[in-house]
């Protein structure tokens, strides 16, 4: 998926593990309780939906309407959020930009991940159909990435190792909305296989 560019406000404070994101280039949002498995006492296994985007700068509104959206999630399936930083411009090519960005998202993404592909050419769902996948993706326990590239796009390596790839809406969106309609709709796509009244078709 591409980033409009000129997006920047404040940051959420990330209770804790700021210093950790600086290091390795990667912000990590709220809505998260730790790593994937079992929970303590518990008897279903927790999967993670991690949504690994470029640009770690974005406005308070869609920080704040992220938020709204990952906290309803269930123990059960969780969703973060991994912001790792734009790679800068300075006149260098898109293929380099990509490369770049590519690096960071790699070192993001969970280990054995299933990989979903953000992308303009990716798969056109519903939301019953989303929702098929996401029981898929919960039956497998394992955790699911899915991949949000800046302005430039994903790099083709990147793209090579997708599991699957989606299409969020035939619109260029501005990398902001594209969080915070990817959070409702697996959200949404929740609400269908828990039989929650979110969703009426």
């Amino acid at each position: 998926w591409q980033e409009s560019p000129g997006q920047e406000s404040r940051r959420l404070p990330h209770h804790g593990r700021e210093e950790r994101g600086r290091q390795d280039g990667c912000e990590e949002g709220a809505g998260q309780a730790g790593s994937s498995g079992q929970e303590a006492g518990a008897l279903t296994v927790t999967v993670r939906l991690v949504i690994v985007a470029v640009g770690q700068r974005q406005p308070a509104w869609a920080d704040t309407a992220y938020e709204d959206f990952a906290k309803r999630f269930p123990p059960e399936a969780r969703l973060e959020l991994k912001a790792v930083k734009a790679e800068p411009r300075g006149g260098k090519s898109a293929a380099q930009l990509m490369a770049a960005e590519a690096q960071r998202i790699e070192a993001a993404v969970p280990r054995g991940a299933r990989r979903i592909v953000l992308d303009e050419r990716g798969d056109r769902v519903t939301t019953v159909q989303l929702a098929e996948r996401l029981q898929r993706w919960m039956g497998e326990g394992r955790d699911a990435a899915l991949l949000i590239g800046g302005p430039d796009g994903l790099a083709p390596s990147l793209k090579a190792t997708a599991d699957e790839r989606l299409r969020l809406s035939d619109l260029t969106l501005p990398h902001a909305f594209v969080r915070v309609l990817l959070a409702e709709a697996l959200y949404r796509a929740w609400s269908v296989t828990a039989g929650h009244p979110y969703h009426r078709e």
